[in-house]
């Protein structure tokens, strides 16, 4: 690919300042909360048996569509390196794997309940906000409740 497409791509991908980049965004966060969705409706055993190949068809469709993003995300970024091992690309790599491992190995089924890090991927929302004047509430909110948040998620963890 050229430098003038990795860097449009890199526009779209992580400004939100462009027509194509809050598209992007939207799909983004769109194809987040059905994946979500997915999972939380195929927790329930009957609509599970009832539904098995549509989740499943599903599930592999949301996992290329992440695994897509993942990819360009990698190609467009300067430091591939150093996006991989951040927060971002850490939780984009395990909202992904679970599936790819269960595909090569059946036994680690088990592992799918780990796409519950796909939600972690909704904090992308956060930086959207920061051009929202009534955000600055929410943000103080939060880094205020940080402590009360992070003893939640850990707990919440260790349950799952």
């Amino acid at each position: 690919m050229s430098d003038a497409l990795k860097n449009r791509l890199y526009q779209i991908i992580f400004k939100t300042e462009t027509k194509e980049g809050r598209a992007y965004d939207i799909f983004l966060i769109l194809s987040i909360t059905l994946s979500t969705l997915l999972i939380i409706f195929e927790s329930v055993d009957g609509l599970f048996y009832q539904y098995r190949n549509v989740f499943s068809f599903f599930e592999w469709f949301f996992v290329i569509i992440f695994s897509i993003e993942y990819i360009l995300r990698l190609y467009v970024v300067k430091d591939s390196k150093g996006y991989a091992f951040s927060f971002y690309g850490l939780v984009d790599l395990f909202s992904i794997l679970p599936a790819y491992i269960s595909f090569f190995i059946p036994a680690a089924r088990f592992l799918m309940v780990i796409r519950v890090f796909r939600l972690l991927r909704l904090f992308r929302v956060f930086k959207m906000m920061r051009y929202v004047e009534e955000s600055g509430t929410l943000i103080r909110a939060l880094r205020a409740s940080r402590p009360k948040i992070t003893v939640f998620l850990f707990t919440i963890i260790f349950i799952v």
